[in-house]
């Protein structure tokens, strides 16, 4: 299984036969409603895999980044060889395939950030779990210590503290589809240290 938003990779696996292998998916129909006989045909790929997953013909791999979730989506799954036997999966045992939402977005930072030294470089990140990849943060109120600035798509907060000071700020961060939390932070940059000559001996 994989999760919406999150890059995903499955491969077909056979054996026996005569490679090289060709995949593709199919679908049981009915010709004769009047009979219970069923015979597989084959279908494009693209028309039943979830959306942004693909399906490569010629290794059996399935991989991408799923924009959709599914639960037991029922794939039927094939392969012909080289001397054109093909064979497959039975109509009774599809192949099952679930996608999953991904988690709520969460804060996994809290306040206060490490603190930092004036005259020191300095560097932390902030950090939230869940939603959709990729995120961009921003500042919604308050402002960070001079010297130091956030970088919108990592959530690092770096640079050269330029004085001591106390600065409580509210960080946002927003998902792919918009989904934003924020959460109020509080960073510490103690003044700089004495000057001080500290060669002993000459």
């Amino acid at each position: 299984q994989g999760k919406v938003a999150e890059p995903y990779s499955d491969a077909i696996e056979v054996d026996g036969g005569y490679t090289p292998y060709t995949f593709g998916t199919y679908k049981w129909v009915q010709p004769d409603k009047d009979k219970e006989e069923y015979e597989y045909e084959p279908v494009d790929p693209a028309s039943v895999l979830p959306d942004g997953l693909s399906l490569d013909t010629a290794t059996g791999a399935i991989t991408g980044t799923p924009n959709e979730s599914v639960t037991d989506l029922k794939l039927w799954l094939g392969v012909v060889d080289d001397k054109g036997q093909e064979q497959v999966t039975d109509r009774e045992n599809p192949v099952l395939l679930t996608i999953l939402e991904p988690e709520v977005l969460t804060y996994v930072t809290f306040s206060p950030l490490p603190g930092g030294q004036a005259g020191v470089p300095y560097m932390t990140t902030v950090e939230a779990t869940g939603g959709y990849t990729p995120y961009v943060w921003d500042l919604v109120s308050g402002v960070l210590p001079d010297g130091l600035t956030l970088d919108p798509a990592t959530g690092v907060i770096s640079g050269m503290p330029v004085v001591g000071r106390t600065s409580t700020f509210v960080a946002r961060v927003t998902d792919a589809r918009f989904t934003a939390i924020a959460q109020s932070l509080t960073l510490v940059i103690a003044g700089p240290a004495p000057l001080m000559i500290v060669t002993a001996q000459l």
